[in-house]
């Protein structure tokens, strides 16, 4: 799209691929466009504004009498004439209170600028082409007022420049600022500089092409990273082909032919070209980020990938969000006890299995999923072959020994939910301890000792390779575990208390924003591309193909398409918590104990966030 209004719109509602542009984007376009697309657009520098040919950028002149004993002005001093206190000011995309200034330094007579005599108290009268709305920052405000939208208060509009220039020359205390086309008898124009060290540099159409003058203008070509199937898809090859063409010596020089626009230098295309390369946070963001970022103090069980490739793709990072881990053992005590911490702030959020917001129900503790990672446990429960003939199904557990882990953990949980809902009496418990643990589970299958297990990777597939064992129930996906417990199982979810999503929304928004991108990545990446895309100290200290056989087996427990919870898994959930007959450990006492009429499943999570998020993916790909 042509020109600069119509361009920012088609390129935030994703009608457009590319927009030319004549100035830079400001920070409410910039970030306007991020929250529809997804991705930071990018701006690259295409030519330089015209020395005075109209509607093609063209450099500012800054225009006074011709009488007037003034002989040049800086930046600063123009910020000083034409605006007006302020509590700040835009540093490149960040709001910085280091360029606030009061009204001391405001210049509104000539003495004020050095002239002497009957010059030392004139007023200066200000002209300037029309104010844009609200919103609206135009390159003058942009390149000399950090962006602020409040003007000297006697400012006078004129929506004709050749009318403001010809006021201007019968005014010996005047000053405007247009380009040099609208040029007139009586006035001349300044040189400027950018502070009073100088150089100062007479507006010329040299000083314009090679960007010494201060009021040159860039003019620019920008763009949405391709994220139609995933978030590091990059540049669009056509886009970067064109571009690559315009920034070309061949491409340079037809700018130049066309007239109007001046062509950049040679190191400054060579410059530009490495933005058609990056598909990173833009170095300016990557400065505001870290200086703005908002701490979120997160609980995380072991070491998800989801939160690893947040951080390493920079999704954190484009939303805002500095992680901090927190290990709540070191608060409560006990590594299970994240509840209460979640709801007196002590911590923001917790990265943790669904059934923690039924056990915190149940103390007092609400706390809720924002958030869903796995529809699956990611288990499998099997029976020893040589007793599969008479275990056909969890109704025959009856009498039988099986090994499923701890009384208070899930393993536990789930498969005691199998055998009651098919109707199954009693079956003796097998424990075994960590260590040996899958020694041990061989031997019991070959001794008799076993006939009924149930375990997660690495342990499953191991259990299988021995030809000892088949698979009875397969937990290892959404589908095959709504085939075997009547429907999806919410495991690893983000929980918050209620308290900070009713204050901090816009926090929970922002780091649910990035879980959601981290998740697409999951759900459309091979297990050797997200290896790829992890840290290098995620595998430290393991074995990196071990590592990698692990996270491809858990890709099919990652819910796909949607990550908030329905009200038939959180349903399951709780029916099956709360028909679980934990062990005498202290974790099975907190679990199995507090008041069991607290627990309602609508209250235990909110799919608002998530909605809010996948909302945004749906406008990006409705193109």
């Amino acid at each position: 799209l042509k020109g600069t209004a119509s361009g920012i719109y088609g390129l935030e509602m994703r009608t457009a691929d590319l927009a030319l542009m004549g100035r830079a984007m400001n920070p409410f376009e910039y970030y306007g466009t991020y929250e529809r697309s997804w991705v930071f657009p990018v701006q690259v520098e295409v030519a330089t504004g015209s020395f005075a040919t109209p509607d093609k950028s063209p450099a500012y002149a800054v225009f006074v009498h011709r009488d007037n004993p003034i002989a040049k002005l800086t930046v600063q001093q123009l910020d000083a004439i034409f605006g007006a206190q302020r509590g700040g000011g835009w540093n490149g995309l960040s709001w910085d209170v280091t360029a606030a200034r009061g009204p001391e330094l405001n210049v509104r007579t000539w003495g004020q600028l050095g002239a002497t005599g009957a010059w030392a108290d004139k007023p200066i009268h200000v002209y300037a082409p029309p104010l844009e709305g609200a919103g609206a920052i135009t390159y003058f405000q942009s390149r000399v007022m950090h962006g602020a939208d409040l003007w000297n208060e006697d400012l006078r509009e004129y929506a004709d420049p050749a009318r403001m220039i010809a006021d201007l020359s019968n005014d010996p205390s005047g000053i405007a600022y247009a380009s040099l086309d609208s040029a007139a008898a009586g006035v001349k124009a300044l040189p400027l500089a950018e502070t009073a060290a100088g150089p100062y540099v007479k507006l010329a159409r040299e000083t314009v092409a090679d960007r010494s003058y201060p009021l040159s203008r860039p003019v620019y070509a920008v763009f949405n990273i391709d994220n139609e199937k995933s978030e590091l898809a990059g540049v669009d090859p056509k886009l970067r082909e064109l571009l690559r063409y315009v920034l070309s010596k061949q491409g340079q020089a037809d700018v130049a032919r066309a007239g109007g626009y001046l062509p950049l230098t040679a190191a400054a295309a060579a410059e530009q070209v490495k933005k058609l390369d990056s598909t990173s946070t833009p170095n300016e963001l990557r400065v505001i980020r870290k200086a703005s970022a908002i701490k979120v103090r997160m609980s995380i069980d072991e070491d998800p990938i989801v939160v690893r490739l947040a951080e390493s793709l920079g999704y954190f990072e484009q939303e805002g969000i500095e992680l901090q881990r927190v290990d709540v053992e070191k608060i409560t005590g006990e590594d299970y006890l994240m509840q209460e911490p979640l709801a007196k702030g002590q911590i923001d959020a917790a990265y943790c299995w669904f059934n923690h917001a039924i056990y915190g129900a149940r103390h007092g503790f609400p706390v809720q999923a924002v958030m869903l990672f796995n529809d699956a446990p990611g288990m499998k429960v099997l029976v020893a072959d040589r007793a599969k003939g008479r275990v056909a199904s969890a109704a025959d557990f009856t009498g039988r020994n099986v090994a499923a882990g701890a009384g208070y953990g899930m393993k536990s949980v789930l498969t005691r939910y199998l055998a009651s809902k098919a109707g199954a009496g009693a079956y003796a418990s097998v424990m075994m301890g960590k260590a040996g643990r899958e020694e041990a589970v061989v031997k019991g299958l070959k001794e008799g000792t076993v006939d009924v297990m149930t375990f997660q990777e690495p342990i499953t597939s191991s259990l299988l390779a021995t030809g000892l064992a088949t698979t009875l129930y397969d937990l290892d996906s959404g589908e095959s575990t709504a085939r075997a417990l009547g429907a999806r199982f919410p495991a690893q979810a983000l929980l918050m208390s209620p308290e900070t999503i009713a204050k901090r929304p816009e926090v929970v928004q922002r780091l649910v924003n990035a879980l959601v991108r981290a998740m697409r990545f999951v759900n459309s990446h091979s297990a050797e591309e997200i290896a790829a895309r992890l840290p290098a100290d995620y595998f430290a200290g393991k074995d990196r193909r071990a590592e990698l056989e692990l996270i491809r087996a858990a890709l099919p427990t990652y819910t796909r398409g949607d990550y908030s919870i329905s009200p038939e898994e959180a349903q399951l959930a709780v029916d099956v918590n709360l028909s679980a007959v934990f062990d005498e450990s202290d974790e099975g006492r907190w679990r199995g104990s507090g008041d069991v009429s607290r627990v309602r499943a609508a209250d235990l999570y909110t799919s608002r966030f998530v909605s809010r998020a996948m909302n945004a993916i749906a406008v990006v790909n409705a193109r």
